[in-house]
């Protein structure tokens, strides 16, 4: 199958969107249900639902969908219909991958077909006119910019893992990764400034890329120069959106702004774990990554272990609203979509004073209460940027409080009296905000967000100052919990049957590994996400992870291959928060065999990684 060959830090391309209509949307299901059945083996399932989605999209298949389909034929043991997708791309798609067709281990079963020799001279004969038309001098200085982008970033996990985020190695590995990254940049800034931003016409799709990868990596004032000049490069269909997401996501958030697409995880400074950057417009960013062909930001937060689930939202437009004091205010569950409008006046009664000369006025006040131990984080948006919300709110964990509160007893937890004039006038809590209280005046517009227990209620008002004298046109909030604590009623309770370590052998299935080597590829991940998942759901299991070869080769080599790739394993979940200590390995070389090591399919079984339960 199809699969991408760079690496790039904090970034993960996703499944293109081919449209929002509904034939679409199915498409869309019928191709990820059909990579579902090729990742377990079920061939056949996985070249009928590829060839029910294609009668949906006709002509807006991708080469990539087509290619793809043609290895599930070919493994399905259906060549007609694998030389029919093949011989499309070749022939009218102009497909010049030569390298991948035929390194390919899926097309196999064709090579010996006589028309695979004809359907690879129209693939090699694609490949030199694409190649003729490159500047291949300005190709060979970008891979060199590439590799040396890449090759110290590689290094970032391992060391991370053995030495620890803030250790002096990764000092050290960072001041050689910017010292790399300055020279890199002086080269993209000629090539740039000379030939502009190349499309891959001129300089191949990695070449294209490589300006990117550069671009991305500098300081902020290079970021903002260019970001002009992408955005323009994109139109003309000379470089990803995808990639100009993510430029635009470091921009945001390097100028104290929110990232709009959900592409940067940055370490959460409390905990000092991976976290979502803050996200401007939480509720739509999957409809905006789906726009510029991302895939849903559940699935890429995965990659660096931090749970996301996308927020249930009320639907329901409440689009009157009765000025409202403590007595009366409205209990809420969750985001409310609005606009939720507020009259003139004030409420019934004065319920606090700030200060002396301080009115209540156009209050909205909420009430809702906390599930489990988090901080609270929310966006007020108003429908009409001109217009300026202010809020207070109060923490009440024990029932007096709001007694306390109306004799001035107890302070606001937070306010915002401030006019946000850059955040289209939103307002609320920020975790990565510094201060608790904003005064009156034109300033950031969100102040921090506030730790909260399980059963704590909170009281928030939302007021619009009456010396505007215009009617606000209503407003919309959303609330994000960005550390959630798992409720103590969910945690998942042993079965009596379920508190022995199993004591057969378990294989990782589809954990695949370079020829000869140990480093684990791509398509790994899915699998090994699932153990991580497991680890995390007991946190008493401990296991032993073994590595096996076949019998080809040297019997020492083949010991220390095992153990090596025994060893990479645990250091994937390790990187993904596993205690070490509940995690051990061992390489049996070629001494355990399933199967028969005398036909390639016996030697492919024993070439595995398994796991074992020792302990629960």
């Amino acid at each position: 199958m199809k699969k991408n060959f760079f690496i790039f830090c904090f970034l993960i391309l996703g499944t293109i969107v081919y449209g929002q209509d509904p034939s679409s949307q199915k498409y869309i299901g019928l191709i990820k249900k059909a990579d579902t059945f090729y990742r377990v083996k079920n061939y056949k399932s996985s070249a009928l639902t590829y060839s029910q989605a294609f009668k949906l999209n006709h002509w807006k298949v991708s080469i990539e969908d087509r290619y793809n389909a043609a290895c599930v034929f070919a493994l399905a043991e259906m060549p007609d219909s694998s030389f029919f997708y093949l011989n499309n791309i070749a022939i009218t798609a102009d497909y010049a991958n030569y390298h991948q067709i035929t390194t390919d281990h899926d097309l196999q079963s064709l090579r010996k077909d006589k028309r695979w020799k004809q359907l690879i001279e129209i693939v090699k004969q694609n490949k030199e006119k694409e190649e003729a038309k490159l500047n291949k001098p300005l190709i060979q200085e970008l891979d060199s910019i590439r590799i040396e982008d890449q090759k110290y970033r590689l290094k970032i996990n391992d060391i991370e893992v053995n030495y620890g985020f803030d250790s002096e190695e990764m000092q050290e590995l960072f001041k050689t990764i910017n010292e790399k990254d300055s020279i890199n940049l002086i080269k993209v800034k000629y090539i740039l400034n000379t030939y502009g931003w190349l499309g891959p016409d001129v300089v191949g799709d990695e070449g294209n890329t490589t300006l990117f990868l550069v671009i991305q990596h500098s300081d902020q004032k290079t970021q903002e120069k260019y970001l002009p000049i992408m955005r323009e490069t994109v139109k003309n269909g000379k470089a990803q959106a995808s990639d100009l997401a993510l430029l635009e996501d470091r921009v945001a958030l390097r100028q104290g702004k929110k990232q709009i697409y959900g592409s940067q995880i940055i370490k959460d400074p409390k905990t000092g774990k991976d976290t979502l950057a803050p996200i401007e417009n939480f509720v739509n960013v999957d409809k905006r990554r789906a726009a510029v062909g991302l895939g849903l930001l559940e699935e890429y937060v995965k990659k660096w272990g931090i749970v996301y689930k996308t927020k249930a939202i009320k639907k329901e437009r409440q689009s009157e609203f009765s000025n409202s004091d403590f007595a009366t205010a409205t209990e809420i569950r969750d985001s409310i979509i609005g606009p939720m409008n507020v009259s003139s006046g004030y409420g019934s009664q004065l319920d606090f004073k700030v200060s002396e000369g301080y009115k209540e006025e156009n209050s909205a006040w909420f009430k809702f209460t906390i599930d489990f131990d988090t901080v609270i984080t929310f966006d007020i948006v108003p429908e009409n940027p001109k217009d300026d919300y202010d809020f207070i709110l109060f923490k009440c964990p024990k029932a007096d409080c709001i007694n306390k509160i109306q004799t001035n007893v107890k302070r606001p937890d937070r306010w915002c009296f401030s006019i946000n004039y850059d955040k289209n006038g939103s307002t609320g809590l920020s975790e990565y905000a510094s201060s608790a209280y904003l005064g009156a005046g034109p300033g950031y517009g969100y102040v921090s967000g506030l730790p909260v227990k399980a059963g704590e209620t909170c009281y928030l008002m939302i007021n619009f100052p009456e010396n505007y004298h215009r009617t606000p046109k209503g407003f919309t909030i959303y609330f994000y919990n960005y550390w959630p604590k798992k409720p103590k009623e969910l945690k998942t309770k042993r079965s009596a049957t379920n508190t022995l370590p199993s004591r057969t052998p378990i294989v990782l299935e589809n954990v695949l590994f370079e020829l000869n080597k140990t480093v684990l590829l791509k398509e790994s991940s899915l699998a090994l996400d699932k153990l991580v998942d497991q680890l995390q759901t007991d946190k008493t299991m401990k296991i032993e992870i073994k590595g096996h070869t076949d019998n080809t080769g040297n019997e020492i080599e083949n010991q220390k291959l095992s153990e090596r790739r025994a060893k990479a394993i645990v250091d994937y979940l390790v990187a993904k928060n596993i205690d070490k200590n509940r995690l051990s390995f061992k390489g049996f070389g070629s001494k355990q065999p399933i199967a028969s090591n005398d036909t390639e399919e016996g030697r492919k079984k024993n070439r595995r990684v398994e796991f074992f339960v020792i302990a629960r």
